[in-house]
């Protein structure tokens, strides 16, 4: 069932565009969970503490701060630490980009190509 509604601007996105935002959330969702479990396991705590934690703030950047805390103060596996570690590191790449594109301002302008797509930054 396929439903419709009307949005206040014109969202010039296709469905391929719509898919891979999805597919970006998708991969977003797996690596919250993969941190939600690594911050259980190392802390010892029941799963809806963990996510007491991790969500305190309701952000990536934060929680994946706490999670590389949580691998530096807690593991003692040298290898899995610096695994950790670059994995943050790529993690902090990524999570500019994803919000850049994630949130952007998706809008038809009315002057202008069709489908042309304006986005705004904070600064």
């Amino acid at each position: 069932m396929t439903s419709s509604f009307n949005t206040a601007y014109d969202i010039p996105l296709t469905q391929t565009d719509l898919a891979m935002i999805g597919e970006i959330c998708a991969i977003q969702g797996q690596i919250e969970y993969l941190m939600q479990q690594t911050v259980q396991h190392l802390l010892g705590t029941k799963h809806t503490t963990t996510l007491v934690i991790l969500t305190a703030s309701n952000n990536l950047p934060a929680a994946s701060n706490i999670w590389i805390h949580t691998i530096r103060d807690k593991c003692t596996e040298v290898e899995v630490i610096k695994i950790a570690e670059e994995a943050f590191s790529r993690l902090g790449k990524i999570i500019e980009g994803r919000n850049d594109f994630v949130h952007a301002f998706y809008v038809s302008l009315r002057r202008g190509p069709p489908s042309k797509i304006a986005s705004f930054r904070r600064v």
